[in-house]
């Protein structure tokens, strides 16, 4: 969904597109990798051993502790058990701000004629719970409309930009 929204005074005119997306999901090889490295903040203690929810062929429940380097490179890494890195894709961010400066009585400009400062940016602020780089990235690259695979990408891009329009 998106919401635009333009306000306006005198001469000033504050333009807003809120980009929203909910629901899906997205594989976080990047996460799972560095969990099985022992890289991330989470893979840090490796002297204990972990013990993990669930239940036994027999139906009681788990009580096998599995070591440190087990957990991270079987369980929560990007090994065996990728479902582990499948999070939520949900997102709002402020895809576009723009403000733009409208001037219509300067000496040297004819009636009717104008001239426009503008200054736009361009993906400032995301809100998510994905812990990823970003949920908007794609493995495949940006030509592809295959979403939700994130394996050490690159976050979309913030973009700003300075014009002046002459209305002759």
């Amino acid at each position: 969904a998106g919401i635009r929204n333009t306000f306006t005074y005198k001469n000033l005119s504050l333009s807003t597109l809120i980009d929203i997306r909910k629901g899906g999901k997205i594989w976080n090889g990047t996460q799972g990798r560095l969990m099985r490295y022992g890289a991330s903040a989470e893979s840090e203690d490796r002297e204990r051993t972990y013990l993990i929810e669930g239940v036994k062929p027999d139906g009681t429940p788990n009580d096998v502790a599995i070591s440190a380097y087990d957990y991270f490179t079987q369980y929560k890494g990007d090994g065996a058990a990728t479902e582990m890195n499948i999070q939520d894709g949900s997102w709002v961010r402020l895809r576009e701000l723009s403000l733009v400066y409208l001037m219509k009585k300067v000496p040297f400009l004819k009636e009717g004629q104008t001239i426009e400062i503008s200054a736009t940016g361009r993906n400032l602020w995301l809100m998510t719970d994905y812990t990823g780089v970003d949920p908007e990235t794609s493995l495949t690259g940006a030509g592809s409309n295959i979403g939700g695979f994130d394996y050490f990408n690159m976050p979309n891009t913030k973009s700003y930009n300075v014009a002046v329009k002459f209305n002759f």
